[in-house]
Parts: structure tokens; sequence; C-alpha cells
């Protein structure tokens, strides 16, 4: 596997050598992607952990 930095992060560029692999595997089992890097929020205030607690999952 390649890697590269991301903003901070460390992303694998491919996990195949062969892109038609991937898609195959993505379009016939599962795919998964984090995203979590990409958006960050900042709640605050004296309801905050209210708030979260009706629109976060456990």
């Amino acid at each position: 596997m390649r890697w590269k930095d991301w903003s901070g992060y460390y992303g694998v560029c491919a996990y195949s050598t062969y892109a038609e692999r991937e898609y195959f595997a993505i379009r016939h089992s599962a795919g998964l992607m984090d995203v979590s890097p990409l958006f960050k929020y900042e709640v605050t205030g004296p309801d905050a952990a209210a708030f979260l607690a009706r629109v976060m999952v456990n």
C-alpha cells in the first residue's frame, strides 16, 4: 500500500494495484470509508450535552 499525508492524517492512495479490483469489491460486497477527518464541530453551551445526546447515537 502507498500512504500519503492528507491534512495531517495518513491515507492510503490505493489498497490494490488494480482499480478494477477495488471497484468490483465495492459493487459486489461492501465498502467502508472513514470521513471523520473531514468534519469537526464544536458544540458549547449549557445544553450542549443534552443536545448531543439527542443527535448522536451510541
